[in-house]
């Protein structure tokens, strides 16, 4: 075989030709200075097939980068088309590395291509599992094809294909693919927490992480995913539903587990507008309605069997006072959120927790509240609740108080 070199080779570099999975041929003698080399292989078997590559060698044996595979099949009498197999359920096939093809459907569809044109008349291709005898895919005319193969138990399985001759003589075999089949889901331990930051410096939560049902009053919250336990070709997702369920949107994409244990942290952008900023910086956020959410994890192997499954469900939004009692506060019984219509007509007397007085209720008047606390107050009888302030400015305060 000869080969040609990406620059003149200096003194004492050689090129180096390998073999299939990396085992060296031997060394190519170059003068320095020349641009291309021959080599001559060893004997080749006969109705087989190889693949070579070549690299150039430095003096102390550092190599450089591979070339691109050379393949070769050797005929023995029968028909110089090479059948390769390209995919497995839809995965891709590597016919260099021979990397593994994982699939969780016990008959899996095998699918390639005929190189040289259609089959001729008497011609058939062959697919064969090691320790199974040929099986005909298809005849005169085909050039691409695909079969089902049933397989009998969860293993790892070999595969590759051969144009069969009108004389009864094949060809080379061409690539191997190799099937790992893996029907049982991963159940590694698998825990899920939700974590929140609190804008209201007067509010303390004594629950971090947050017990599903809470609410959230951050429009990022962390998510929290630890897995202990995993095989090898177990991978970790995390994705958030807004929908109930129906439909989950990706915070972190299938992500291998290494020596069996994962601890992931990522923070979900909700979206959710919770800040006083702008010319609107003196009103509540635009919508009263909070955005109700489903945190998932999930071990998924690289079959695709889905395994253990943890989930937390909450709402970003204004706090209700059961999200807040949950959350670890003392609040005033009773309560709901303010709507827009009543902050506007602002409130009639307060009430607010205080961090420096662990967060007992204390009345205040409506003309002496002050900026950086939550309050309850009543309108027309019934205590419904305004977002705190996050500024000093007493201006901030003017749309909640009566004149």
């Amino acid at each position: 075989m000869r080969g040609g070199a990406p620059a003149p080779l200096a003194a004492g570099e050689t090129v180096r030709v390998y073999r299939d999975n990396g085992i060296l041929l031997g060394e190519a003698a170059v003068p320095a200075g020349a641009t291309s080399w021959q080599f001559v292989t060893p004997a080749l078997a006969a109705g087989a097939s190889y693949s070579f590559t070549a690299r150039v060698a430095a003096a102390n044996a550092a190599e450089g980068a591979a070339s691109s595979p050379f393949r070769l099949a050797i005929s023995a009498g029968g028909p110089e088309r090479l059948a390769s197999i390209q995919s497995v359920d839809g995965k891709s096939v590597d016919p260099l590395s021979q990397a593994p093809v994982f699939t969780a459907n016990p008959t899996p569809t095998l699918s390639g291509t005929i190189a040289g044109g259609p089959l001729a008349a008497g011609e058939s291709l062959q697919l064969i599992r090691t320790g199974q005898a040929p099986r005909v895919v298809c005849g005169q005319g085909c050039t691409n094809w695909s079969i089902q193969d049933p397989l009998p138990a969860d293993a790892q399985y070999q595969y590759q294909a051969q144009v069969l001759g009108a004389n009864g003589v094949a060809g080379a075999r061409g690539n191997v693919a190799v099937v790992v089949l893996d029907t049982v889901a991963p159940n590694a331990q698998l825990t899920l927490s939700v974590s929140a930051d609190t804008p209201e410096g007067n509010i303390r939560l004594s629950k971090d992480p947050l017990p599903s049902g809470t609410g959230i009053h951050d429009p990022t919250p962390t998510i929290k995913v630890g897995v202990s336990g995993a095989a090898a070709n177990d991978a970790v997702e995390v994705s958030v539903s807004s929908d109930g369920g129906a439909s989950y949107t990706s915070l972190v994409a299938l992500q291998p587990i290494v020596n069996g244990s994962a601890a992931i942290s990522v923070d979900h952008v909700s979206g959710v507008d919770l800040r006083l900023s702008g010319s609107d910086r003196d009103l509540p956020p635009p919508s009263d309605a909070p955005l109700a959410v489903i945190y998932r994890a999930r071990l998924i192997d690289l079959a695709g069997n889905v395994g253990t499954t943890a989930s937390s469900s909450h709402q970003i939004g204004f706090y209700g006072c059961d999200d807040l009692k949950n959350a670890g506060a003392t609040l005033p019984t009773g309560g709901r959120v303010a709507t827009h219509a009543e902050v506007a007509a602002g409130p009639e007397n307060c009430a607010f927790c205080h961090s420096r007085r662990n967060d007992t209720v204390q009345q205040v008047p409506r003309t002496t509240m002050n900026a950086g606390y939550r309050y309850w107050c009543t309108f027309s009888g019934n205590k419904v609740q305004l977002p705190a302030f996050d500024a000093t400015a007493a201006s901030r305060l003017s749309p909640f108080l009566k004149k």
